[in-house]
């Protein structure tokens, strides 16, 4: 802690900002707030499952933001672990300004730390913005309701015993299964015809977009939810604003902290309406399906513990619970999503699936952090079953710049991309943006006067890896891993704690990789990666290849 002693002895006064992203964070509070978000996790996870068990048999409950344990959604989580580095600086009798957006953070450390702390209040978000949230998301899922029950013919079932596959829609599912990739082809080959996909979509803008998903889905395996539910369904979903102040307004403490009044106003905000939405209508497509007397055999769930996924399986646990419902995470590990690994109040209240199947042996364990009881067992990797069909290795790409889809992150990666192209004038590098977030969405003016040294790629991650010899990458993005599995050489600016805590985790071999805390490094590890003439063997532990047996828990 000698920086924090050299403030101290300057008196010198940090300011942090704590409504920004944590990678413009003063480094002295990176360091201790880094060390609370990974600390605090076990204790979080069973303080929230304290709370929840006073509504363990409610679905308003289970799809708040405060019980979704997702970083990403809620920042309840961000805030406790603001409160314990506060504390930290508290004892050390470090003054720091504290930027915020929320009156009830102010009281809170007002009271708590007696007006040690100098604390500035900002507007962060407006009435207006959070109405616009709910009323876009409810104009949506009219808009979904009314078109499909509208102008979509309703598929007649005969067959009993379905199997009834979750999955989302995107562009790409125009021309097949995105989430689930190469299952459509084995159902052709193998004829089966009671398995049905039923897509959930995401609130997009463009409704053009959406007709053309729905009407590639129609003629397709594909059932929608929309056919089933009634209106009075849509109603019960855009009225969940209404019924969270059944909630109280008081909570456990976490430790020695009253967060009540940031729990109630989170429970009580617009933020993801739309998946409130969502899960609401998967909680009562169940029920309707069972006074349909449709016949379900096995539900499988892409599971995330997102709450559009507790909707969906609290749902079928209740109103099918002779059914195999099974949990399919064909995606790799990210230790920053609390919320897929379960917790054991998630386990008893039957909001999750009652298997849940990892695709290789080596997130087993790693998913029990919070419940020991948990059935476990592993899958074929969808998704990443390119990786497995025979190719050479080439460096045609050296240098590939791989964008995780979060916003801040990405500009983060990209301005360092710009010192380097600064620093050095013989580098071009080839960027993947990630599929849910176009460069068109970030400015990135700063860098065209660099544009002539740099290819935006469309080719899919495989091919990109393939002739890869250096990857960049942070965050929770496959390409990470991905880019380990096919021998490139990984450098990973550490821009959040699970950068480097997720590659210690997996035990991935320390020549396969460097982790670079400030851009000057970043730029010096370039050069020595570029001059060396490494040459790593694939490695395929993180995915499960796909068999005759295993491809069976789809059906």
């Amino acid at each position: 802690m000698g920086s924090a002693l050299q403030i101290t002895s300057t008196s010198q006064i940090i300011e942090w900002d704590t409504t920004k992203d944590q990678v413009e964070y003063p480094s002295e509070i990176n360091k201790i707030y880094n060390e609370e978000i990974l600390n605090n996790r076990s204790n979080f996870t069973k303080w929230i499952d304290k709370i929840s068990k006073n509504f363990n048999n409610d679905i308003d409950w289970w799809i708040s933001l405060p019980a979704s344990r997702n970083p990403y959604v809620s920042e309840i989580y961000h805030l406790v672990c603001v409160l314990k580095t506060l504390k930290f600086f508290y004892k050390k009798k470090i003054k720091i300004k504290i930027i915020t957006g929320s009156t009830e953070l102010k009281k809170i450390l007002e009271y708590k730390f007696k007006d040690f702390f100098k604390i500035k209040l900002i507007n962060k978000k407006s009435f207006l913005i959070n109405f616009k949230t709910a009323f876009n998301a409810i104009l949506f899922n009219f808009f979904l309701f009314f078109f499909i029950k509208l102008f979509i013919k309703k598929k007649v079932i005969m067959t009993k015993n379905l199997v009834l596959i979750d999955t989302f829609a995107f562009k790409s599912s125009i021309k097949s299964e995105r989430l689930y990739k190469g299952l459509e082809k084995f159902i052709r080959i193998k004829k089966i015809n009671y398995l049905f996909f039923i897509p959930s979509f995401l609130i997009e803008k463009n409704i053009i977009k959406i007709i053309q998903i729905i009407n590639a889905f129609k003629k397709r395996n594909y059932l929608f939810k929309e056919h089933y539910l009634k209106f009075s369904d849509l109603f019960y979903a855009i009225f969940y604003f209404k019924r969270v102040k059944k909630f109280p307004s008081k909570f456990y403490p976490f430790e020695n902290f009253d967060i009540s009044s940031l729990i109630y106003k989170e429970i009580r905000s617009n933020d993801d309406y739309s998946s409130k939405i969502t899960a609401l209508l998967n909680y009562r497509f169940s029920l309707r399906l069972k006074q349909n007397k449709i016949q379900i055999k096995k539900v499988v769930n892409w599971f995330e513990n997102q709450i559009v996924d507790k909707g969906f399986n609290f749902g079928f646990r209740k109103n099918y619970p002779r059914s195999e419902i099974i949990g399919y995470q064909g995606f790799l590990f990210y230790g920053q999503y609390q919320n897929t690994f379960p917790s054991q109040e998630e386990f008893k209240s039957n909001v999750i699936p009652k298997k849940i199947y990892v695709i290789s042996k080596k997130y087993v364990k790693l998913k029990r952090e919070f419940c020991s009881k948990l059935h476990i067992k592993t899958a074929p990797a969808l998704y990443f079953q390119n990786f497995f069909k025979t190719f050479k290795k080439t460096n045609k790409i050296k240098i590939l710049l791989i964008l995780s889809g979060i916003v801040s992150l990405d500009l983060k990666l990209l301005k360092w991309l710009s010192f380097l192209f600064e620093k050095k004038n013989n580098f071009n590098v080839v960027i993947k943006s990630h599929p849910l977030l176009s460069l068109n969405k970030i400015n990135i003016n700063f860098l065209k006067k660099f544009e002539n040294r740099i290819s935006i790629s469309d080719n899919s991650m495989s091919e990109l890896l393939k002739s890869t010899k250096i990857s960049i990458s942070s965050g929770p993005t496959s390409g990470t891993i991905e880019s380990i599995a096919y021998g490139c050489y990984l450098i990973s600016p550490v821009l959040e704690p699970y950068d480097a805590i997720n590659l210690k985790i997996l035990k991935i071999p320390k020549n396969c990789y460097k982790l670079v805390y400030d851009k000057i490094d970043f730029v010096k590890q370039i050069d020595l990666a570029l001059k060396k003439n490494n040459k790593f063997k694939r490695k395929n532990n993180f995915f499960l290849k796909t068999n005759k047996d295993n491809i069976n828990i789809f059906f």
